[in-house]
């Protein structure tokens, strides 16, 4: 009826009859689609849509019934001033409300998928273009061990959203999406930053933007405003990417990703061995053992994540994780150099400088021997004076 047929579009209405899929609330079970099942066969005899998605209620916070009278939630558009409409969709997909599943809603989901989704996403992007420059290309091919898991992830969650989408299962074509972003920005970007600082960055910047890219195409029916902002800000192919093709990108590499996951079991192991013994990660200790074995390029992420000078594997120890816990009087200088080192980068952060800016520092005499030529050069200290606190001149 809507686009006047019989009487014109007759191939408009044959190309798209049955329709691929059509969507409604649960209370419409007994209006909405039964009404086209059976205006459908009465009149071509076959059904009108191949698939349905049935939403279903969205409760208030308490399981009550949303209530104007009552006011026992916020206003939509209050909530999408606050977090942004991109927060509120991904909340809403995410949960069993697509399945026909009543949901009790509250703020609280769409603040945490504003938190720990699109805020997150939005400061690796941000962290990217700190670095980067018009010249990247996206590019797969990598030798970097973290690059490679990184772009396997990425793969994998493809195949996972792809499915959802295609069975039409909405949720769980959204939910791997937070797991990608968490495993871009606390394992990924964490662990990359120093490459992607570096003089030789170009691969791992080429990689980045391939990998951003890709988050974005496969976000988009779900993050639409986020997902046209990122890819037109690093630099997309298209107008648009809502004008992209679904990505068929496979980079299947399960090794890496084996590999990967037992190493950060063994990190997390060992951190709560520190937090146990109240050692901060930025002390460095002599030695780790485990009884998980890994292969040599994994060893030196590991060190750097644990802030340990050897990986001992013993694969007779009882224990995933065991650590030196011995702090010789060099490991606590070292551990004194890199409090320091914070402290500075802090005082640099305060003081609005750049990564290229050099600064002049007062210092406490206590901690003058702490400031030798090294730690001048990764802080971008020209000079250092006596002073009676620590700070920035």
């Amino acid at each position: 009826a809507s686009i006047h047929y019989p009487f014109e579009n007759k191939e408009v209405f044959d190309k798209n009859f049955p329709a691929d899929f059509i969507a409604e609330g649960l209370d419409q079970t007994r209006g909405w689609f039964y009404s086209l099942i059976n205006l459908g066969v009465g009149l071509f005899d076959k059904a009108p849509y191949k698939n349905v998605i049935v939403n279903g209620i969205i409760n208030a916070k308490d399981g009550q019934k949303m209530s104007k009278s009552q006011k026992n939630y916020t206003d939509p558009m209050e909530v999408v001033e606050k977090y942004g409409a991109d927060a509120l969709r991904y909340a809403l997909l995410s949960t069993p409300l697509v399945r026909g599943e009543s949901v009790s809603f509250g703020d609280e989901y769409v603040d945490e998928a504003s938190k720990k989704v699109v805020q997150r996403f939005e400061n690796v992007v941000d962290f990217y273009a700190l670095y980067t420059n018009s010249n990247v290309i996206a590019s797969s091919e990598s030798k970097n061990v973290l690059d490679q898991w990184m772009l396997a992830s990425v793969s994998e969650t493809l195949a996972r959203v792809t499915l959802g989408f295609d069975s039409y299962k909405l949720d769980e074509a959204v939910r791997p999406l937070e797991d990608l972003i968490d495993d871009l920005s606390t394992w990924y970007l964490r662990r990359s930053r120093d490459r992607l600082k570096s003089d030789d960055s170009a691969e791992a910047l080429s990689v980045m933007k391939f990998i951003i890219l890709e988050i974005v195409k496969m976000s988009a029916p779900v993050m639409p405003f986020l997902a046209e902002r990122v890819y037109l800000s690093v630099g997309g192919e298209c107008e648009s990417v809502h004008l992209e093709s679904w990505s068929k990108f496979k980079y299947e590499n399960k090794e890496v990703l084996d590999e990967m996951k037992t190493v950060r079991e063994i990190v997390t192991s060992a951190l709560l061995v520190r937090q146990t013994n109240n050692i901060k990660v930025r002390q460095p200790l002599a030695v780790l053992y485990t009884n998980k074995k890994v292969g040599d390029q994994y060893i030196e992420i590991i060190k750097e994540e644990l802030n340990v000078l050897e990986v001992v594997t013993d694969e007779n120890q009882t224990e995933m994780t065991k650590l030196d816990l011995v702090i010789t009087p060099e490991l606590k200088l070292a551990g004194d150099k890199r409090e320091l080192q914070r402290e500075i980068r802090d005082l640099r952060k305060e003081a609005g400088l750049t990564q290229n800016d050099y600064a002049n520092l007062e210092i406490v005499e206590s901690k003058i021997l702490l400031c030798d030529d090294e730690l001048k050069a990764s802080v971008r200290i020209k000079s250092v004076t006596v002073g009676e606190v620590t700070k920035i001149v």
